[in-house]
């Protein structure tokens, strides 16, 4: 993204900073700075975020190494490899990639009987198509340089993001 990172805080931050008054922010615009540089800086602040949450999973002591995504990332070839370029792990896709809808559906089934149980309805209706897009770990080392800074950010904002929830309740 050209220099340019995103914090995507846009409704706080619960993963890992558990901060509600944190929000999104640009850093290290300039003049040239381009609408597909904060697109970009964007989707790789989503990546980074998803990073911080497995790191935090590994600590403690879960096992990631496959990141299966629904909704619209999942439509998104360049954003499901920066995901990957980021987390270093294989992402694998749903055959039906609407996940808050598919799981609604699968809910109703459960509730009107057309499933006997929740791993019954699961095996029968959840097809996942593994390593749709693997890690090129040649992007890597510029990634890991970036999330030192994207990790960096927050705290170095946490008063800021306090003092301006302050304000917004006083006025807003």
């Amino acid at each position: 993204a050209n220099g340019v990172v995103f914090l995507p805080y846009l409704d706080g931050d619960y993963t890992p900073n558990n901060d509600p008054d944190a929000r999104g922010c640009f850093i290290g615009m300039g003049t040239r700075t381009t609408k597909n540089d904060m697109l970009r800086a964007v989707m790789e602040g989503v990546g980074f975020s998803i990073l911080a949450s497995i790191l935090l999973i590994r600590k403690l002591g879960g096992k990631l190494d496959e990141i299966i995504l629904t909704g619209g990332v999942a439509k998104s070839r360049l954003w499901l490899q920066i995901i990957a370029d980021i987390s270093g792990c294989g992402i694998s896709l749903p055959e039906e990639t609407e996940g808050a809808p598919f799981g609604s559906a699968i809910l109703a089934g459960l509730g009107t009987g057309v499933f006997a149980s929740y791993d019954e309805a699961i095996s029968r209706m959840v097809r996942i198509s593994r390593d749709v897009v693997t890690p090129d770990l040649a992007n890597g080392e510029l990634y890991r340089e970036l999330f030192a800074v994207y990790q960096g950010l927050y705290p170095r904002l946490a008063d800021t993001y306090g003092n301006l929830a302050r304000i917004r309740r006083k006025y807003g």
